[in-house]
């Protein structure tokens, strides 16, 4: 198993709702994982995955036999994959349709209505 695929076990993506897969986001990883840490899973997984009773084990039970012995690794690796996953554009239109980009883009608050502040300050001021 490389280690794209790999990713894409863990973040296949829903076609229905117009998600993409993890390689399909088109994500630069080296922006978020070192190649050393990417080639170390990869030997991981190939170590792991030399035993033939282990071609079709579930993603999840996968990562439970190689943290056993490299949980620091495991867990640096895959809170990366989640950050690069999540913060993706194409991730993030189909998680939240109406999310506005803050910038460049000109967005403006409601008006405030401060007078409902007024028993706070109150409060605040009298204590």
């Amino acid at each position: 198993m490389k280690f794209d695929q790999f990713c894409d076990c863990l973040f296949p993506g829903d076609e229905k709702r117009g998600l993409a897969s993890f390689s399909k986001c088109n994500i630069i990883l080296e922006k978020h994982l070192s190649r050393e840490k990417i080639d170390l899973l990869e030997s991981l997984l190939q170590e792991t995955l030399a035993n033939k009773s282990f071609e079709k084990i579930p993603i999840n039970d996968l990562i439970k036999i190689m943290k056993c012995d490299n949980k620091n690794l495991l867990d640096h690796i895959l809170s990366s994959l989640l950050e690069a996953y999540f913060s993706c554009e194409n991730t993030l239109q189909v998680l939240r349709p109406d999310a506005v980009t803050l910038f460049p883009n000109h967005r403006s608050l409601h008006e405030i209505d401060y007078d409902l502040l007024a028993n706070v300050l109150d409060v605040k001021l009298n204590n």
